[in-house]
This record gives C-alpha cells, structure tokens and sequence, in this order.
C-alpha cells in the first residue's frame, strides 16, 4: 500500500531531470547534458517510489492490525489451540512390554533380503575368455 498516486513520482522525477538539466546545460555538451538530466530523473522517481511506499507502510499498519484482529475475534478463530492426541497409549503399553520381554509384536522374523542374480557367468571358461576379448576390444 502506498500514498499518493503515480503522478507523484513522475511530477518529482521531471522536477529532478529540468533542475539537473539547467545546472549541466551551461558547462556540458547537450548529450551529456540530457544523460545526466535522465539519471536525475530516474533517481527522483526511485526516491520518491520507496518514500511513498515507506509512508503507506508504516502509516497503514495500525488500520491493518486492527481490521485483522477484529476480523479474528468476529471469527473465533486463533484463539483457542486443540492439543488432543489419539488414545493410543493401550497399544503403546503393550508394544512396549513385548519389546522388553523379548517377544515380537508381529510375530515374523527378520530375513535377509536374497535378490536374484541379475547376470549369469558363463559356466564355460572359454566362452568367458572371449566375452572378455570381445568386450576389451570395443
């Protein structure tokens, strides 16, 4: 949110570029002169851009919080926190007895993972000889 209109900032950036514009036209060419004129006007634009939008901030922030907070209070909403968890502390009780008496909830063991072989060595060494030439070869 920011105060005042757009005009604003072109009103003070053509303001910034005729005064750098009558102090540089007597001692610069006329190139020169209109480069250094654009840079004030660019400056001025940008000054006036961040100072509007720092007096709409900072002007605007009590209207904010308080049609915020009254909006919550119309709502009921953020005023109270539900912390209640599942009731679970049954299974959790017994989870916890079988692991300290030994017993596995489950009741399966744990297996090692056994995957099948993805390739197969030739059981021929000469068949192995030559895949090996034909791969040393490419």
């Amino acid at each position: 949110m920011m105060i005042g209109t757009f005009r604003w900032n072109l009103v003070l950036g053509v303001m910034g570029f005729g005064f750098t514009f009558l102090l540089s036209v007597g001692n610069n060419f006329l190139t020169t002169t209109l480069l250094h004129s654009l840079y004030g006007f660019i400056i001025m634009f940008g000054v006036c851009f961040v100072v509007r939008w720092v007096l709409g901030t900072f002007a605007g922030i009590k209207e904010f919080e308080q049609s915020a907070a009254s909006k919550a209070l119309r709502d009921g909403k953020g005023e109270a926190v539900d912390s209640v968890t599942p009731g679970d502390e049954e299974e959790l009780n017994q989870l916890l007895k079988n692991n300290m008496n030994g017993a596995d909830s489950s009741g399966s063991e744990f297996t090692l993972l056994k995957p099948k072989k993805l390739t197969a060595l030739p059981e021929d060494p000469e068949e192995l000889a030559q895949a090996l030439r034909r791969l040393s070869e490419e």
